[in-house]
């Protein structure tokens, strides 16, 4: 159903590739989420010139579908269907809430002394090893939690460790906040190849905002 939706948005305008997205989820979620919701998320995919349409119109068109298709199948399926009914299912024999994502700095280390950042001052010594991390996922998939958000400290600082974490862990949506100085090219190769892993980039704003807190460039 995702390769013919990817397929689809080759060719079809971005407002009918989001109308279907959203009648496949309302089709998996009917019982868990309100007809309100879905009429407002019907509402955002017939708005072709919102800052939305543009960012889903761009995401289908330019990323790499292979990338696409197995980041949407962890985030959508394990986590969003699959994940989401596992993790009900435990909240209730336990008795206890299950978190839909697992936040994990893998080092306090970072590569930047940016201003005001507790990073640069608390220390750049503590790392969890790749089995400590690979512990809290085996634990967090096995209640229904298949997403996980890498902040820091910087974590690309550990690229190495994290992708042999998303070679492990095929059915985990990877996310990670990085400043983007250590992405190369063998890195970008490496994303496509594993196609669970995405980053975002932070910045503090416009150039001479982001300079005068994290230094020239």
């Amino acid at each position: 159903m995702l390769d013919s939706l990817i397929r689809k948005s080759q060719t079809k305008d971005v407002c009918t590739v989001a109308n279907d997205f959203v009648n496949m989820v309302q089709k998996i979620h009917s019982s868990v989420w309100t007809p309100e919701t879905f009429e407002m998320l019907h509402q955002i995919a017939n708005a072709p010139d919102s800052k939305w349409a543009h960012y889903a119109e761009r995401l289908l068109r330019e990323c790499d579908p292979y990338l696409l298709r197995t980041f949407l199948t962890a985030a959508a399926y394990e986590g969003g269907f699959r994940g989401f009914q596992q993790a009900r299912a435990n909240s209730e024999k336990y008795d206890c809430n299950i978190p839909w994502i697992v936040l994990m700095d893998p080092t306090s280390a970072c590569n930047m002394r940016c201003a005001g950042c507790w990073a640069a001052e608390y220390g750049h010594k503590q790392n969890l090893t790749f089995e400590e991390m690979d512990r809290v996922l085996t634990e967090g998939a096995e209640l229904g939690t298949h997403a996980c958000l890498f902040t820091g400290g910087e974590p690309l600082m550990r690229k190495a460790d994290i992708f042999r974490l998303c070679e492990k862990h095929r059915d985990i949506a990877f996310h990670a906040f990085t400043n983007g100085t250590l992405i190369d090219q063998a890195f970008c190769d490496e994303l496509k190849r594993v196609g669970n892993f995405i980053v975002s980039v932070s910045i503090e704003g416009f150039e001479d905002a982001n300079d005068g807190r994290r230094g020239a460039g």
